[in-house]
């Protein structure tokens, strides 16, 4: 799983999450709807895309579950989305909990990590106009 908010890790997340062309195509034929010019699958791709890109101001975090595993064991109802608090509980034995490619925790199974950004710590940006 990634988490990042808007300033940080956004485009790892983004393309984690992105949907090609390709895809949108092949959803589409199944779906029986013929796409010859490929518009209507490039306005769609294009369209998901963009819904996965924020703003660094903007005080949610995203997430994105990498390799997921869909066997029906565990159900994962989305796959990414936007948050304003993500807890996570650890279902693994001898894992970690990595914080900025850095700093790293055992993370075992039954551990909880609770995310949130506090207003107080957020990360401040300013725009020096010439």
């Amino acid at each position: 799983m990634v988490v990042c908010t808007g300033s940080g890790s956004s485009a790892w997340a983004y393309n984690i999450s992105r949907i090609t062309e390709d895809q949108v195509n092949a959803i589409l034929e199944m779906a029986g709807i013929r796409d010859v010019s490929g518009e209507r699958a490039k306005k769609i791709c294009d369209k998901y895309n963009q819904s996965l890109l924020y703003d660094a101001s903007d005080p949610r975090m995203t997430y994105s579950i990498r390799d997921c595993i869909a066997r029906g064991i565990f159900a994962v109802e989305k796959q990414c989305s936007f948050a304003n608090r993500i807890s996570i509980r650890s279902r693994c034995w001898n894992a970690k909990l990595v914080i900025d490619g850095n700093w790293f925790w055992t993370f075992n199974d039954g551990s909880v990590a609770e995310l949130e950004i506090n207003a107080a710590n957020a990360l401040r940006t300013i725009d020096l106009e010439d």
